[in-house]
Order: C-alpha cells, then structure tokens, then sequence
C-alpha cells in the first residue's frame, strides 16, 4: 500500500509538523530534503515500517554499548549500520555524517528522542559518529 504524509507524520502534532517541515526547508541542503521526500516517497508502508524499526533496533544496540569507548570496534560496526540505515533516505557522506551527529546533540528536539533511549545517548552519538566520519575520510 502506498504511503502517505499521514502514515510518515502518524503521532505527531500537525503544528510541530508545519514547524518541523518549515525548519527542514530553512536549516538543510534543499537537494537532501528532496532526495529524502522521494526515497520515502517509493517506499510502501510496510517498508516505512521495517526502516523505522531497523532505525529503532539499532539505536538501542548503541545505548547498550554505551559502557565502551566510542572508538570500539563493536560501537563503530553500530555506526556503521546506523549511516547505512540514514541511506535509506539520503545519500550521507562522512562530512554529513558528523553534521548530523552535531545535530543529534544540539537539536532539543533530536537530544530528547536519544536521551529517552538511555541518557547520555545524543551525545554518545555524536562522538561516535564523529569518529566514524574521521576513519571513513583516512580510507
């Protein structure tokens, strides 16, 4: 079945979606929000489903290793997983990559999604990506 902005935006208030969208347009790189809009666009409901899942399952698998280093090897194959899933969406180069890691720890927004996770976790992400978008430029 096709999927539409109801199913993408399911939960959320209509006025923070207005804002959200508006913020996008204003704050990102306008051909990423496109390419966004249309690999999610080609997506079924189901397959919308089983990649926010995936997002979810994976997001949980980093919170567990917050007892490691970032830089460990199990945190970073973690890492990896996660920027291949953020494909799903949009191309992400490693430069990307550690933006968006900044975002996950300044955005309030984005902060307090990671944070109910596990505390600590928004700024985990952040270090840990950032490490991975250093060791993916030096190959």
């Amino acid at each position: 079945m096709k999927l539409n902005d109801k199913d993408i935006y399911a939960g959320v208030d209509p006025e923070k979606n207005e804002r959200w969208n508006k913020e996008v347009d204003e704050k990102y790189d306008s051909e990423k929000v496109a390419e966004s809009k249309r690999n999610v666009g080609k997506m079924s409901k189901e397959q919308f489903k089983s990649v926010q899942k995936q997002g979810e399952i994976i997001t949980m698998a980093i919170g567990e290793k917050m007892h490691l280093k970032s830089s460990f090897l199990e945190v970073q194959d973690l890492i990896k997983q996660h920027q291949k899933w953020i494909e799903n969406f949009y191309a992400c180069s490693a430069e990307m990559y550690r933006g968006l890691g900044q975002v996950y720890k300044e955005n309030p927004e984005f902060t307090a999604y990671y944070e109910k996770v596990k505390p600590g976790l928004a700024a985990y992400m952040c270090e840990a990506m950032s490490f991975y978008a250093d060791s993916i430029r030096k190959n």
